[in-house]
């Protein structure tokens, strides 16, 4: 009941009081013996009591103890009466919370457990101190005194100390079950702490594997690493491939070609690679268990395509990636003039899939270029043009002078016809010429 409430109560109830004529009684009992009475405010002393002359009217009778709630009751009473109050004062519970450092400890009174941590403790009696154990695997028991008063909350918290050690685990390969003193741990890579202070043991067991022992010496907050290498059985790996003959490496060593048998074969995870020119490499991963038995097919997949490449005009000469592939020719029955012509398809096949830099080159003509992407099983189809340029190959020598141009038409029965500058024909008849020579 708050401060102001009350004070308002005890004027009520005085009023109340001043209208009483004949005094009355009132005994009051309770338990625990010797709890406090109050009547109005004011202490009437300890059970059993008995107020005397207490006016007509209504009244706030409480009853109190350490340790207990309180209760408080509003009586009305009339001349002359007679009452008889008799409470049960409860117990007062108090509220604990503990915590640790680590969690999950377990704490425990009187050898009884209470709960693993964070732990919130809602029934333990008011008014009392009590001896808490705290108890946690790998970690120094710690005793705490914890003394409750009323409701107020009480917080406690522990750092607890080592009494144990950690072992970091790793084998090769992963995977293996660790013992510590024939109880199961974890499973590597693994950090097992609170591995007790003294000598362990530490079994890994792995299928297929020999069982490895060691022993540790564990000192309180000491910090080891235990790594080591599982003894296996070997296994046997064959490896085919269609078409055969395929280039295996394993693990980036030559294994030879297929078909193979590989034995003996290191337990775990294996890299295969298989080559075969025209087909795209092969990459597979294998888990060889020891004394295991393993066949591994191999189908390679064409990577080959081919290149369809036409000139304009015809009788160039072809280079990809700067090698020498072939020269375009001309159709049947063309004119010696083909400068606007496109000459047949030189057909360029077996060519990996990727990309490739083309070059045609044609004396009187300058280089054309080109860059093609070849995919598997596919054509492609690349023209060049090339753009004619003057430069002059043939020397006439008639008896009017000499002349120098390209030769453009040398088949005319009757003449020859050069080009003495670009785009400008002349004619020399034959019985004219002296010499004719080709310039280098």
């Amino acid at each position: 009941m708050s401060g102001m409430f009350r004070a308002v109560a005890l004027c009520v109830f005085s009023a109340f009081a001043a209208f009483g004529n004949s005094p009355t009684r009132i005994d009051v009992t309770a338990r625990p013996e010797g709890a406090k009475v109050l009547l109005d405010g004011e202490s009437k002393g300890v059970v059993p009591v008995s107020v005397f002359n207490v006016s007509a009217g209504k009244h706030l009778l409480r009853v109190e103890a350490p340790g207990r709630r309180a209760v408080e009751e509003i009586i009305a009473v009339a001349d002359g009466d007679f009452l008889t109050k008799d409470y049960d004062l409860e117990q007062e519970k108090g509220l604990l919370l503990v915590k640790t450092d680590p969690e999950g400890a377990n704490v425990k009174l009187g050898g009884t457990s209470l709960g693993t941590t964070p732990l919130l403790l809602t029934d333990l009696d008011t008014d009392k101190t009590y001896a808490l154990n705290i108890e946690c695997v790998g970690y120094q028991a710690k005793r705490v005194n914890v003394t409750l008063s009323g409701r107020t909350p009480v917080a406690v918290s522990e750092k607890l100390v080592l009494d144990s050690g950690v072992v970091e685990c790793v084998s090769e390969p992963s995977g293996a079950t660790v013992q510590v003193n024939g109880i199961v741990r974890g499973t590597t890579p693994c950090r097992i702490d609170r591995v007790p202070k003294g000598y362990a043991t530490f079994v890994f067991k792995l299928k297929g594997y020999e069982d490895e022992k060691r022993e540790l010496r564990i000192v309180p907050g000491d910090s080891q690493s235990l790594s080591l290498s599982m003894r296996g059985r070997p296994a046997k790996l064959s490896v085919i491939s269609y078409p055969d003959g395929a280039r295996v490496t394993m693990d980036d060593n030559y294994a030879g070609k297929t078909p193979l048998t590989l034995s003996p074969v290191r337990p775990g995870v294996h890299t295969i690679k298989a080559e075969l020119p025209g087909f795209a490499p092969v990459f597979k991963t294998v888990m060889m268990e020891n004394g295991g038995e393993l066949t591994e097919e191999i189908k390679f997949e064409s990577i080959l395509g081919w290149l369809e490449v036409t000139t304009t005009p015809p009788g160039a000469r072809i280079l990809m990636d700067g090698k020498v592939v072939g020269t375009t020719s001309a159709h049947r029955g063309k004119k010696a003039d083909l400068s606007g012509v496109k000459s047949d398809v030189l057909f360029i096949r077996d060519i990996d899939a990727g990309e490739y830099q083309l070059l045609a080159r044609l004396r009187g003509y300058a280089e054309a270029k080109g860059k093609v992407k070849i995919e598997a099983k596919k054509a492609t189809k690349l023209n060049l043009r090339l753009k004619r340029i003057f430069i002059p190959d043939t020397e006439i020598e008639t008896v009017s002078g000499t002349y120098r141009g390209v030769l453009v038409d040398s088949n005319n029965p009757d003449t020859y016809r050069l080009e003495v500058k670009e785009g400008i024909m002349q004619d020399f008849r034959k019985a004219d010429v002296r010499t004719i020579k080709t310039i280098e």
